[in-house]
């Protein structure tokens, strides 16, 4: 859809927004398409950056765009050529090309989006911009300063209250880079100290230092790293169950479970990875499986009241399943943060989903709750 205000179409838009947003002309390039993107010095982009963030509050800076119209890219990374910033053009897709960029900043909301300052291998800077629900939910955590990521079918726009950024709509087309990769810049590649005791341990105490300071993600990147350099096997169980911790702390439960369940595979009763799997399957509402393991943990080590306590979380989160009844006054408490993550479990009621709508499966009561779901 086009900003442009003689447009009628963005009309129909404008009556649905609510009063504390404001429509943002980003017009995706369409006016001032196949011009270069306008390159900005790095002190000026950074000084900007951190002065806006100093400015920013809930009610400040949010809006609705438009969305881009294209679709994700599907090509492998492999078989992508790097391009860099200067070569980019405004609104042009370059579907064959991926630019890798390291950010210089630490990130800050912009609406519903995530914006950081990112260089190119040849030190070129330009906002990038991320949209997504898990990206809104953990913005302080997503892309920390010093991350390398790889962009699929870079995109820019430019529009006169935001300035130019290159926009990723699609998660898809966003990758986190580790050391070592064959898009990797070399240049940016860490020095493992001629002191430490080997290149994995080294990469393993990064990614703990990089946990401790809460940028989860650079922690996952630098457990991998360690994972890279062939540690022995009690070092290697190690770094998995760091990086199962690194996982479950940003979100990625899928990739916990995975990690953990590798350490059982070699360690059966593994405190930490019998947990950390359970919770994985309780971030994945796999209630029954998560409570198997908390029970068996809490058998092997009895004394372990963190587990307990999510065992009774995870019987909570059963019962809402089956019989439908929340604590809606706290739920309703919980909704008036920023971000809200409701830890509820879903719920489908006497209703079935058919190609053409739901429909009832019994007669139904006045009052009685058919479903409770969270949009994502």
């Amino acid at each position: 859809m086009s900003g442009d205000p003689h447009d009628t179409r963005s009309y129909d838009l404008r009556e649905h927004i609510p009063d504390k947003f404001h429509l943002v002309d980003e017009d995706y390039g369409m006016r001032n398409r196949g011009e270069n993107v306008k390159l900005v010095p790095k002190a000026d982009i950074i000084d900007d950056h951190e002065r806006k963030s100093a400015a920013w509050t809930p009610w400040t800076e949010n809006f609705f765009a438009y969305s881009k119209l294209d679709p994700p890219c599907s090509a492998p990374l492999s078989s992508l050529q790097r391009i860099f910033v200067k070569d980019l053009k405004l609104g042009c897709d370059y579907r064959e090309t991926v630019a890798v960029l390291r950010t210089v900043a630490p990130p800050r909301r912009l609406g519903e989006a995530l914006q950081t300052v990112v260089e190119d291998e040849q030190g070129t800077c330009i906002y990038l911009r991320i949209y997504g629900p898990v990206v809104a939910a953990h913005i302080d955590r997503f892309l920390p300063e010093g991350s390398v990521v790889a962009v699929k079918a870079p995109w820019c726009l430019c529009n006169k209250k935001f300035g130019t950024a290159m926009v990723v709509h699609y998660l898809t087309d966003f990758f986190r880079l580790v050391q070592g990769e064959i898009l990797y810049p070399t240049k940016w590649n860490l020095l493992v100290p001629s002191a430490a005791l080997s290149a994995s341990e080294w990469f393993k105490e990064e990614g703990n230092n990089a946990y401790k300071s809460q940028k989860y993600q650079i922690a996952v990147v630098r457990y991998t790293e360690a994972l890279n350099f062939k540690p022995n096997e009690y070092l290697k169980i190690a770094i998995y169950s760091n990086r199962a911790q690194a996982h479950l702390a940003s979100g990625a439960f899928e990739a916990a479970i995975a990690d953990s369940t590798f350490v059982l595979s070699h360690e059966p009763q593994h405190e930490k990875a019998l947990y950390r799997c359970a919770i994985g399957h309780y971030g994945m509402k796999n209630y029954a499986t998560a409570i198997e393991l908390l029970k068996s943990l809490i058998e092997a080590y009895p004394s372990n009241e963190t587990a307990k306590n999510d065992l009774r979380r995870a019987m909570q989160r059963v019962q809402e399943q089956t019989t439908g009844a929340y604590d809606f006054a706290d739920m309703l408490k919980v909704s008036r943060g920023p971000c809200p993550q409701m830890d509820v479990a879903d719920y489908i009621g006497p209703v079935k989903q058919q190609a053409d709508g739901f429909f009832a499966t019994r007669d139904i009561p006045a009052g009685e709750l058919l479903m409770c779901t969270k949009s994502f």
